[in-house]
């Protein structure tokens, strides 16, 4: 199968959730990093230093909205779990009447109490990774929390597909209507945040 790049990195590599058998769908490789594609990725990271915080990991098939941790289901040591909650928590449920939405070449305006919901009619669960769905050692958003420092960061389990993991061509763009009010509204958060316009 190869190796599962949200087992690969470095943060908590091979702790549990992870496998080492090379024909397992979570096998998490020989060592961290293995991966040329990760690599890259983390190199591009810590690239812009300390100024990345927001980072976001995407998968099919839960429809959940997740934070660190996922080596561990205790938030020890994650001081920013209240506020990733919190953020995840609000841009669920918040009243947002400038939010736009894209429907195929469409521009289009929403109005109601939950983005995402308001916009595709879809719910997502919150809360830390090991805690919302099980635990997964060498996951990106640990990395990226526990070791890049960024503040926020996320993993979206997008749609469920009929058939698991694969997601049909009609739900594509519903999919990305959800990605868009999440990333629309939690970027307006962001932006207030750390002072930025």
């Amino acid at each position: 199968m190869g190796v599962d790049g949200n087992r690969n990195f470095e943060y908590h590599w091979d702790e549990g959730g992870s496998s080492d058998l090379s024909c397992s769908g979570v096998y998490h490789g020989p060592e961290p990093f293995s991966e040329v594609e990760l690599q890259n990725m983390r190199d591009y990271i810590y690239s812009f230093g300390d100024s990345v915080v927001y980072y976001q990991n995407l998968h099919s098939n839960a429809q959940m909205i997740m934070y660190p941790w996922a080596y561990e289901c205790t938030l020890e040591g994650n001081v920013d779990a209240a506020d990733q909650d919190a953020l995840a928590r609000r841009v669920m449920t918040r009243q947002d009447s400038q939010l736009k939405q894209f429907k195929q070449s469409e521009v289009f305006f929403i109005q109601g109490e939950d983005a995402i919901t308001e916009a595709t009619g879809v719910s997502y669960e919150v809360g830390p990774l090991c805690q919302t769905i099980y635990e997964a050692s060498g996951n990106s958003i640990d990395w990226a929390y526990g070791m890049a420092g960024i503040k926020y960061s996320f993993t979206m389990e997008m749609r469920n597909g009929p058939d698991g993991f694969v997601v049909p061509p009609e739900d594509i763009d519903p999919n990305g209507r959800d990605l868009l009010a999440f990333h629309t509204s939690a970027a307006r958060d962001i932006m207030a945040e750390f002072g930025a316009s």
